[in-house]
């Protein structure tokens, strides 16, 4: 596809009298083989194996070998013979028949698409001259009409038109529509020039390389159809003006000219036009107020719920901060009643419990002085209700502990020791340990 208004890139096509010339360079070049083969062939062995030449001969006589043959013209003794000689002389005569077939028929194509080209090329030269044809004929039309129009416009021809309202109706539709003007119709004439430029060089110079551009021949084809449009509908309006000067030819003249009514028609048309623009204006104005106003109310609508939920929102949380404080406030009075009745119960733990309260250096975790761990009683399973927990705890207290003891008894072990020992004292210290364990580690009577 070109690229350009014209290409100049294309191949070039064999002629007839390239042909020709190939033909004759096949035979000149086979008559030079042939000349060449012929000669050789006279100084070769015959078929019957007869000598070469003389001094072949002579060397046969003598019993010696055949001189090997060098130089121009020179041959090998083991030289084809003349038939195979023949036979590769005509495979090449073949060869170059061959391609002089091809050539042919890639000049036939060639030449046959050259022709199509032409022929399109010959159908937009006849469209041009159309085109040409149709131009001055609006030429012509137009400068009737520019003549002829004061007089109708102004004059009596066209107060008679005025006179009748059927006739009127029709000259008002005549005269409302488009027509070329001047300036068109020179610059579709300048358009139909430069585009005819191309077409008419490659129609007058058959070996031209040029080519026509798909866009070219389109634009060129628009424009035929255009001018063909214009100039229809002109001499019909110039037709339907003629006949409405004929029809009312006997009518008296009205008082009114064309050109007056012709003025308040448009005034009235363009009055009618922008008020329908306006009332389209104005509706849409309204539909857009409508709109606005629907969306306002509607965000009004959704800015009310929102504050809704958010005061519904701040009047749960108000009550849930309520309920936080009232239940900070009773888990504050709980702790403060485990304390008062922890100090009610702090006499009993010190006499119960002073074992382990004391500073010292075992039953803890780590080796700091300090009282007993409480992690570590309830791990040596003392807190118990059971015998192996109670006598876990009195030896805890006794035996294992570098503490005073207090409020324990001594711990003998066996059977006889524990029917002896008193287990009041062991209940209470290990429901002691039980109930305030965890205030005994806050206030710092235990170790965690």
């Amino acid at each position: 596809m070109s690229t350009g208004l014209f290409d100049s890139n294309r191949f070039f096509t064999p002629t007839t009298k390239t042909v020709a010339i190939t033909w004759a360079a096949i035979f000149v070049v086979g008559f030079v083989v042939y000349r060449w083969w012929d000669r050789s062939s006279a100084v070769s062995p015959t078929d019957d194996g007869a000598p070469q030449n003389l001094t072949g001969e002579l060397s046969t006589r003598n019993g010696s070998n055949p001189p090997v043959w060098t130089g121009v013209g020179a041959r090998p003794t083991d030289a084809p013979s003349p038939n195979k000689r023949l036979d590769e002389l005509e495979r090449t005569l073949g060869n170059y028949d061959r391609q002089f077939r091809q050539l042919q028929t890639s000049s036939s194509v060639a030449e046959s698409g050259r022709a199509i080209e032409r022929a399109q090329t010959a159908a937009l030269a006849a469209q041009i001259k159309s085109s040409r044809e149709r131009v001055q004929k609006l030429k012509a039309l137009d400068a009737a009409w520019q003549a002829k129009a004061p007089s109708l416009m102004t004059g009596d021809s066209g107060r008679r038109i005025t006179a009748s309202p059927p006739h009127l109706a029709i000259a008002l539709g005549v005269l409302e529509r488009d027509r070329p003007t001047s300036e068109q119709l020179l610059q579709w004439e300048l358009q139909l020039e430069e585009l005819a430029t191309p077409v008419e060089r490659v129609t007058q110079d058959k070996d031209s390389l040029i080519s026509l551009t798909p866009e070219h021949v389109k634009i060129l084809t628009d424009l035929g159809l255009q001018l063909t449009r214009s100039l229809a509908e002109v001499e019909q309006q110039q037709l339907l003006i003629e006949e409405l000067v004929k029809e009312t030819a006997s009518i008296d003249p009205g008082t009114n000219t064309l050109q007056a009514i012709v003025r308040d028609h448009r005034a009235a048309e363009e009055k009618a036009r922008a008020e329908r623009i306006a009332a389209a204006r104005q509706a849409a104005r309204a539909e857009a107020e409508k709109l606005q106003i629907e969306q306002l109310t509607k965000i009004e609508r959704e800015l009310v719920e929102a504050e809704t939920r958010v005061k519904e929102a701040e009047r749960r949380a108000t009550i849930a901060g309520l309920n936080d404080q009232a239940a900070n406030a009773e888990a504050a009075l709980k702790e403060l009643e485990e304390e008062r009745a922890f100090e009610r119960a702090l006499p009993q733990i010190k006499a119960a419990l002073g074992s382990f309260i004391t500073p010292g250096f075992t039953l803890r975790n780590d080796k700091v002085k300090g009282p007993a761990s409480l992690s570590f009683i309830e791990g040596s399973g003392a807190l118990a209700a059971t015998r192996p927990g109670m006598e876990s705890l009195v030896y805890l207290a006794a035996v294992q502990n570098d503490r005073t003891l207090v409020g324990l008894p001594k711990y003998v072990g066996g059977d006889f020791g524990w029917s002896t020992m008193p287990k009041e004292p062991v209940e209470k210290a290990q429901a002691l340990l039980t109930k305030w364990g965890t205030m005994m580690v806050k206030k710092g009577l235990l170790a965690p």
